[in-house]
Parts: structure tokens; sequence; C-alpha cells
């Protein structure tokens, strides 16, 4: 007990600097987790505007495509790969009845080749694709471009 006593202020000093190296250990942990909080909130905000800025430019896509199919300067087909592919963004959007059109059509249309593969073909294969492409153009074309103003009209609600 007597050497409690005699070195008594020895020990509450030394549980004082442990009572103080704690705090500042404290201190710099509580530090770092705001800053990963900082960090956090500031990864999650970019992502929020790239999202926005994602939506707004699949949202501009699918105005100039309507927009130039209504005009006639885009083939029903192409305008319905396209359009059908961008609507897959706005899922709740993509399943409304109006829209089915793109579907439908892009479930006929989907197995003509593009681009390379398509130049890989003989003329006659293509000149066979095209005719039947031709022709499901025209069975959709009034769905299609019906669907295209309202879609263009209902944009502005995505």
């Amino acid at each position: 007990m007597s050497f409690i006593y005699q070195n008594s202020i020895l020990i509450f000093s030394v549980l004082g600097i442990i009572v103080l190296l704690l705090g500042v250990y404290l201190g710099i942990l509580w530090a770092q987790i705001k800053k990963k909080k900082q960090f956090n909130k500031n990864q999650e905000e970019k992502i929020e505007k790239h999202l926005e800025e994602q939506k707004k430019y699949v949202i501009d896509s699918l105005d100039i495509i309507a927009l130039a199919t209504i005009q006639g300067q885009c083939d029903l087909s192409e305008c319905c790969i396209r359009t059908k592919n961008l609507l897959d963004y706005f899922p709740d959007q993509a399943d409304k009845t109006d829209f089915q059109v793109f579907h439908q059509m892009y479930e006929e249309i989907k197995k003509f080749p593009t681009h390379e593969k398509r130049k890989e073909q003989s003329k006659q294969v293509i000149f066979n694709q095209d005719k039947e492409r031709f022709r499901i153009e025209d069975k959709y074309r009034d769905r299609l471009l019906k669907s295209l103003e309202i879609l263009r009209s209902d944009l502005k609600t995505f």
C-alpha cells in the first residue's frame, strides 16, 4: 500500500498519458472515418452525376432516332434495333404496351446479320434478306411510327 501512496503522482501521470494517447488515437481514427465518409459521398455524387449524364444521353439518342425515322432519314429496322436497345435502359418504360412493337419487330429482325457479317454474305443472300426485312418493316410500319410519336412525347417523363 505504501508503494501506491508514494508513487501515486507517477501512477496518475502514467494513466493520464495513456488516456491522452488514447484520446489522440481516437481523434486520428475519427478524422480517418470522416475523411472516408467524405470520399464515399464524393464518389456517390460522381456516380449519380454520371448516371444522370448517361440517362440524358440515352434520352437524347432516343429522340434523335425517333425524329430521324419519322422524317424518313432512318430505316425502320435500324430504328427498331437501336430503340429497343436504348429502351432497355428504362425497363419500366420498355414494358409499356405502346413500345411492345419495338420488341416484337426486333424478335423478327434480330436474325439478320449486320456490319461485317452482312458484307460476308453473297449478293443473292443479302438480296433475299433485304426482301424479308422490307416485308417485316412494312408489317410494323404504322405501329412503329405511331409508337415513335408516343415515345417522343413520353421522353419528358423518363
